[in-house]
């Protein structure tokens, strides 16, 4: 596993499991949840979430907002 990838889920695990006083705000949840979206799957696909899945909704917006951002991208064979 790559040095990137490894400290990529190390991230992932203290925002899922931290404890003590690290009490992350929505919006900043939001922030995560959306650059984790785009790093792992990449661009929001699907339509979006009526207006009754406030969650939902919230998620597939945040996750839009970085639509297109590359956030890592492997070297292409054409760059060898």
């Amino acid at each position: 596993m790559s040095d990137l990838k490894t400290r990529f889920d190390e991230a992932v695990n203290y925002i899922q499991n931290a404890e003590g006083d690290f009490k992350p705000s929505n919006e900043l949840k939001l922030e995560f949840y959306a650059l984790y979206k785009q790093a792992t799957e990449g661009d929001v696909s699907g339509k979006r979430p009526g207006m009754m899945d406030f969650v939902g909704r919230a998620k597939y917006d945040a996750w839009e907002k970085v639509k297109g951002c590359l956030l890592y991208t492997s070297p292409s064979p054409r760059d060898s």
